[in-house]
């Protein structure tokens, strides 16, 4: 007699095609922002506004892309446990500084100041997000949702 306590011999899947309620499709959500914050500035590349300091948007840029793998690691390794709320608070208290930090460089400095400095850096860390959760969802077979602070991964 076979135990009633045996794992199921059929993989298990999900057979909603419904997503959960409550949680976006992670892929498209931080397509759609990327694309969105792409289109914002194409008047600005459009009618040649030059940007002020290129080495301290790069280097923006960069911090904005080196935070965002932390959750592109998770998002490849299928981890849906809620991170560190530590790293939530640094992650806030980075994208405050840096709007306060723009702000009083342009106040103090007389830096000239345009919001790609705030919204390429958003860009940045959108797409690379989006290519994490292409990527994961092309190789691992898996369909990606995010609600508050964590993922879901739900099997094809």
């Amino acid at each position: 007699m076979p135990s009633p306590y045996a794992p199921p011999k059929a993989v298990v899947r999900d057979p909603s095609a419904e997503p959960p309620a409550g949680w976006l499709r992670a892929k498209w959500t931080f397509f759609v922002t990327s694309i969105g914050l792409a289109i914002v500035h194409v008047p600005d590349i459009l009618l040649g506004r030059p940007v002020s300091r290129a080495m301290l948007l790069f280097n923006i840029c960069l911090l904005a892309f080196c935070a965002t793998m932390y959750v592109g690691r998770k998002i490849w390794l299928l981890d849906s446990r809620k991170g560190p709320l530590w790293i939530d608070v640094l992650l806030w208290a980075l994208a405050v500084a840096g709007l306060v930090g723009v702000v009083l460089v342009r106040d103090v400095w007389g830096m000239r100041f345009n919001f790609i400095y705030v919204s390429l850096p958003v860009l940045v860390a959108n797409a690379t997000l989006a290519a994490a959760c292409f990527v994961t969802e092309a190789r691992q077979h898996v369909r990606i949702f995010m609600g508050a602070r964590n993922f879901m991964f739900l099997a094809e």
